[in-house]
């Protein structure tokens, strides 16, 4: 057996005289003496906290001295049990430096400092006879040794025969009748099947924790694999410019993600650290019930029926840690001519608790645009070398197809010119995107070199509006009156299936999800759909009064899978969970009329406002503001002209 549930979580050494709390957690008397009295608050208020979960132990003496308080603490009997195999030797896997000497000290002597571990022998105080009965039976009984009864708390000599289920503590005659008539007593064998219910909750619950903890540490793990990978490529990227700080911007993005990395190894410890802890817990409550010690199983059950609320709810999410999720490497240019490269720790839309900054704007007039463009959507799509990825804007008042980047210090505009009035483009594999043209019943197949390249023109039966590609070969398109349904078509146009779209007639902006579900949304309708690929409706969303939608457009979906939508009339963006649940309102302000939006793979988001696309960074301001650090952002600048 490991050693593990016989260490103290605070000097990490085999117990020396160990003492456990009333929510379970062992700690050497000394140690824990050292901890009590170091937190002014618990002295002040007469009460003992646990250094692993912060439940606070009560004490019976409040008049006395925190050294009475400890010494009045007993090891649990699980403890008790392991330290009596260690020292006959049972555990002989054991280091060498763990080895138990014979008691020489006092626990206030124990000295941690020079590595010695004394324990002394187990106390019996409150000995209870450890009934073997098989564990589940409920119609076993529990014998209590007349000698060596479980005896009251406060009255030392009278044996403990009742139960309080209103006050949830142990009686013996003489506290029943002097301060619990009237209470809901119960003889204290009939309580053993509600303790066993009690604690069997209580085991699924910590192994439910157990496994939420696991999960954190896995994904923390995943989380360095990918800041790893991110600063990898970030390098890349900058080593393909011909910028004149090179090494310098290299070393920076080294410096982010090693203080990244730093940050979730320490939360791996603590996170494996908690494990350890939930483990020992349910090991002490499984060997509790299975031995059918009611000494134990009362001292549980007590412990249990009196954490408060606010200490269940503390523990019941573990993954609250909120990090940053990627390093960026951005390069954007003004009209004047100036380039900004900038090296920036941004969030995710996905957390939560972020908020949406306005990160730069991009002014998408062309000089040969006869109205003043209105971008009907927006895409951005990612390319292998420099640049690594391409802005794509459907103007629809200008019939055209804009494409915006910035490579080797200079900004790049491109307008591909149109039949007619674009509506949504569908990025369909690699560098290939398609854009709907249902004026002249067209979809249009565009390559990015990253300037946009005329492929093919797609002549189809219907006039799409609504564009996305389920698969490289294969497109989804939604049009006017469309008897509640949208067309999967091959690339030739033809129409392969036709899928239910539920209340959605005319369907505008179609959107695929990470499961391959659809999502169809109508301006003039104040609710959307999801689908499956079959038709099958998933969810409705429809608002409640006063917070509908007032006319639906883009969708995009997160790293998540949750849903962020843009209501044009509102003039905001909303997000939801993949399930069609409101979650919050990312943005509110600063949109003028928006028509689409987009998330990159840094998870920035594109908005288009007009003839502009503003674009988002997500910031956790609460986290900074907390823990008093700075925005983690480098800028370098300098002069590069547009092209």
């Amino acid at each position: 057996m490991s050693d593990r549930d016989l260490r103290c979580d605070l000097c990490t050494k085999v117990f020396t005289y160990p003492v456990t709390l009333a929510c379970n957690h062992t700690f050497c008397k000394l140690c824990l003496l050292r901890y009590i009295k170091g937190v002014t608050s618990a002295v002040e208020a007469k009460n003992m906290p646990c250094a692993t979960c912060g439940q606070r132990t009560k004490v019976t003496t409040a008049d006395s001295q925190v050294e009475t308080w400890v010494t009045a603490l007993k090891p649990s009997l699980y403890i008790q049990e392991r330290m009596n195999e260690f020292t006959s030797g049972s555990f002989g896997n054991m280091s060498e430096e763990n080895e138990l000497q014979s008691p020489a000290l006092p626990p206030e002597s124990c000295d941690r400092s020079n590595g010695q571990n004394n324990t002394s022998s187990i106390s019996q105080d409150q000995g209870a006879v450890v009934q073997n009965v098989i564990p589940g039976n409920k119609d076993a009984s529990v014998s209590i040794d007349p000698v060596h009864a479980l005896m009251c708390r406060k009255h030392r000599k009278e044996q403990v025969k009742r139960y309080c289920k209103v006050c949830n503590v142990a009686l013996c005659d003489e506290c029943c009748n002097t301060k619990h008539d009237g209470c809901d007593v119960e003889s204290i064998q009939n309580m053993i099947p509600l303790f066993e219910d009690k604690l069997s909750c209580a085991s699924q619950h910590i192994l439910n924790k157990m496994e939420t903890t696991q999960e954190n540490i896995a994904t923390a793990k995943e989380h360095i694999r990918n800041i790893t990978n991110n600063a990898r490529e970030v390098g890349e990227q900058i080593q393909s410019t011909m910028f004149f700080s090179v090494k310098r911007m290299i070393q920076d993005v080294h410096t982010f993600s090693q203080r990244q990395i730093q940050d979730l190894n320490a939360y791996i410890r603590s996170e494996e650290m908690r494990l350890n802890q939930y483990g020992q817990q349910y090991r002490y409550i499984k060997y509790a019930v299975t031995a059918y010690s009611l000494v134990e199983i009362r001292a549980i059950y007590e412990s249990l029926s009196t954490m408060s609320e606010e200490d269940t709810e503390s523990n019941r999410d573990m993954g609250d840690k909120r990090i940053p999720q990627k390093i960026i490497f951005t390069q954007r240019a003004n009209e004047s001519g100036d380039c900004a490269y900038a090296i920036e720790v941004v969030h995710d839309v996905s957390d939560r608790k972020s908020s949406a900054v306005l990160h730069h704007t991009i002014n998408c007039h062309a000089d040969n645009d006869k109205y003043c463009p209105d971008l009907i959507d927006v895409a951005v799509v990612s390319l292998s070398g420099e640049p690594n990825r391409v802005l794509i804007t459907a103007d629809f008042t200008n019939r055209n197809l804009k494409s915006f980047h910035t490579s080797k210090g200079k900004f790049h505009k491109r307008c591909l010119k149109l039949s007619e009035r674009p509506w949504q483009i569908a990025k369909v594999e690699g560098n290939l995107v398609a854009v709907s043209v249902p004026d002249s019943k067209e979809i249009v197949t565009v390559q990015l070199t990253p300037d946009p390249v005329f492929l093919s023109t797609i002549t189809t039966a219907r006039e799409y509006f609504a564009l996305a590609s389920p698969a490289p070969s294969k497109l989804l398109a939604g049009t006017f009156k469309s008897s509640n349904s949208v067309d999967l078509l091959d690339m030739e146009g033809n129409v392969l299936k036709s899928i239910n779209t539920g209340a959605i007639i005319s369907p505008d902006y179609i959107q695929i999800t990470d499961q391959g579900n659809i999502l169809v949304g109508q301006g003039d309708v104040t609710s959307f759909v999801s689908v499956t690929s079959d038709g099958e409706v998933l969810y409705c969303y429809s608002p409640k009064e006063g917070e509908g939608l007032r006319c639906p457009r883009g969708f995009t979906t997160t790293s998540t899978g949750d849903v962020l939508l843009v209501d044009r009339d509102h003039q905001k963006v909303i997000q939801l969970t993949k399930s069609g649940r409101f979650v919050r309102d990312v943005l509110t302000e600063g949109l003028e009329q928006p028509r689409a939006l987009c998330l990159d793979d840094d998870g920035l988001m594109y908005v288009t406002v007009g003839p502009y696309v503003n674009v988002y960074t997500f910031e956790d301001s609460s986290v900074e503001s907390e823990q008093g650090e700075i925005k983690h952002n480098v800028v370098y600048s300098q002069r590069c002209t547009e092209v």
